[in-house]
């Protein structure tokens, strides 16, 4: 079985939360053990549909919060976690934070807004 923490940062439930939502409840049909560490108390813990066990809060209070940061590190090394997937900026600064120095693999899915394809273009 994969070990797989989504961080997400659990302040709200829109479309990225929701997709990662329905990504735990179907990947558990492939042999995967899906967690998700929300980084901050919000919606997302009230509107998640799967087993609500499941999320691990942590109820950061900023980026420099190194006391939490510290308890994610340690959750994740802990848990034997084999994959770490972000979602935002935010997110990923905690994934790199987790994984330095660690034989864990982090994704990001990066979602385009409107704004950053004018900036590319």
């Amino acid at each position: 079985m994969r070990k797989v923490v989504h961080i997400v940062n659990g302040d709200f439930y829109g479309g990225a939360e929701k997709v990662q939502e329905l990504l735990s409840l179907e990947l558990t049909n492939y042999d995967y053990l899906l967690k998700f560490i929300t980084l901050k108390n919000g919606h997302f813990m009230k509107n998640f549909k799967g087993d609500k066990d499941n999320i691990v809060p942590f109820g950061l209070k900023g980026l420099f919060d190194f006391k939490n940061l510290i308890k994610i590190r340690k959750y994740v090394r802990l848990s034997n976690t084999q994959i770490i997937h972000c979602h935002t900026p935010r997110s990923l600064l905690v994934g790199v934070l987790c994984t330095a120095f660690s034989d864990k693999n982090l994704f990001i899915t990066c979602i385009a807004r409107p704004f950053d394809a004018a900036i590319l273009a």
